[in-house]
């Protein structure tokens, strides 16, 4: 595995109920610049605005870090008590670009209140993986506005 010129391994034992246990993590010497992923969801306040929704995903790569898999975005509209409905996008045909974008539509049914758009990835560091993503709840009208997220 290569690692940056700025990584340095430490190795730590601990005894443990007769058990030893070897931990092994990363110490930065610089802060690492993570992947970003951002959504922009139209519309963007109120439901009302339209019968079709897009929801537009922009992923600021980093050379450190791998993407791995598909970037899987999702909308909920909230009927009933079912996950709503959500597709897997592929990336493999972006992975060399600094700025990797998606966009996908769906429809607005007349009676969802509110919407909670998402997108999330996985991304990979040599054994470490974590996900990155994005959120936005947009409500129908102004019902939420003393309860909604400012």
């Amino acid at each position: 595995m290569n690692w940056p010129k700025d990584v340095k391994w430490r190795k730590f034992c601990e005894k443990k109920r007769n058990k030893l246990a070897l931990l092994r993590f990363v110490v930065h010497t610089q802060r690492a610049a993570l992947p970003k992923l951002s959504i922009e969801v139209t519309p963007k306040k109120d439901l009302n605005k339209g019968k079709i929704g897009s929801i537009k995903t922009k992923i600021e790569t980093n050379d450190n870090f791998k993407l791995v898999g598909d970037l899987v975005v999702s909308y909920n509209t909230h009927l009933g008590w079912d996950v709503g409905p959500q597709t897997s996008v592929s990336v493999k045909d972006q992975l060399d670009e600094k700025v990797i974008t998606s966009e996908e539509f769906f429809n607005i049914p007349d009676n969802c209140w509110v919407v909670n758009a998402s997108a999330v990835i996985w991304v990979e560091y040599g054994n470490f993986k974590f996900k990155i993503h994005d959120q936005k709840i947009i409500f129908r009208g102004n019902w939420a506005n003393e309860v909604g997220r400012k």
